[in-house]
């Protein structure tokens, strides 16, 4: 799994005019997929899967939150349906699992009603991991050369 992650990050990045056209459509297979691979590499299956949606979202690339209904806690992340390329889409998918990680792994540790879910130390702790595959951490914005 580790070489379909490096595989999709090596792609060609578009063309700044490309970029900002917003060309690539991520599909809910593609989504599930790469949810899967990012889980084994980076997260080593610690997270369960959660519900994934591709949809419209207004102001944001993605979004994650959680809920929790009868005691029972389920995360859902959703990624916006026209980004511009496959490296962003999984930069966007991993940013909004490191939230998961924060909702289902941090938080039963910490023992508190609200759910974390800021950019701090323990976001940030993922930094270096995602850039050891190419995954640019936080911004989604490609390195032009």
């Amino acid at each position: 799994m580790e070489s379909k992650l490096i595989s999709m990050m090596e792609q060609p990045i578009p063309s700044k005019i490309e970029y900002r056209q917003l060309n690539y459509r991520p599909t809910i297979h593609k989504l599930n997929k790469t949810y899967d691979i990012l889980n084994h590499v980076l997260f080593d299956n610690e997270l369960e899967k959660c519900h994934l949606n591709v949809r419209g979202i207004r102001q944001a690339w993605g979004c994650a939150y959680p809920l929790k209904r009868n005691g029972v806690h389920k995360t859902y992340i959703e990624v916006l349906d026209k980004l511009p390329c496959e490296q962003f889409m999984v930069a966007v998918l991993a940013h909004e699992m490191v939230h998961q990680w924060q909702w289902d792994i941090v938080e039963p540790k910490r023992k508190l009603k609200k759910y974390l879910a800021d950019h701090g130390k323990a976001f940030y702790s993922w930094k270096s991991k995602f850039e050891n595959y190419g995954i640019n951490f936080g911004t989604y914005i490609p390195h032009y050369v």
